[in-house]
């Protein structure tokens, strides 16, 4: 068996071997990356908008009357996944802003409630 950088054979358990190349390597790791891979800033922006809907779902918990708190769980999942294909930066930033100030206008809500 030779082992280089360009070159490494492998044997399976049936007795037959394969050889990889570091090409091969590169193209299994690149078909493994989803088809559009997200920019950094793309990344952070979902981690936000994620954060965001976690706890919206968490402060939603709180809310003492079982009703409200379907419509208001129910609302916050459509809203959401309504919005989960926008690709419009401006708009993206204006939702976030959106939803962050309906997360504080619950918890304040939910604080007057004494909860």
């Amino acid at each position: 068996m030779t082992t280089s950088l360009q070159q490494r054979e492998t044997h399976t358990e049936e007795g037959g071997s394969h050889v990889i190349t570091t090409s091969g390597l590169s193209e299994m790791a690149a078909s493994r990356l989803p088809s559009a891979a997200l920019s950094l800033k793309q990344f952070l922006q979902r981690q936000r908008v994620l954060g965001i809907y976690r706890n919206m779902l968490r402060a939603i918990r709180k809310v003492p009357d079982q009703a409200d708190r379907k419509y208001l769980s129910d609302w916050a999942r459509d809203e959401f996944k309504r919005n989960k294909n926008a690709t419009d930066q401006d708009a993206i930033r204006m939702m976030i802003t959106q939803a962050s100030n309906h997360l504080e206008e619950l918890h304040k809500s939910l604080a007057l409630a004494g909860r």
